[in-house]
């Protein structure tokens, strides 16, 4: 989400391992609700990363998850400019 709370198109999306500290890492690019998915990841613990760079400034922001043999959904980042 933007910091005005509105989905956010076309970021790109990064799905990070912590145990192998990102050398296994998925991507994605959300659709134009904000929504994406990743075909397959194992159980673990990931670092969600979000970054969009239009319009300008950069916004970027992560949350940490724990995934274990089911769909995740409803998931939340929120996109903020640096310093803010």
């Amino acid at each position: 989400l933007h910091e005005d709370g509105k989905p956010a198109a076309n970021a790109a999306v990064r799905l990070v391992d912590v145990a192998t500290q990102g050398s296994n890492e998925r991507t994605a690019v959300t659709d134009r609700e904000g929504r994406f998915v990743f075909p397959s990841s194992h159980d673990g613990d990931w670092r969600l990363i979000a970054e969009t760079q239009k319009p300008p400034p950069v916004r970027k922001g992560f949350t940490d998850i724990a995934l274990s043999r089911r769909d995740l959904s409803g998931i939340t980042v929120r996109l903020d400019a640096p310093f803010s």
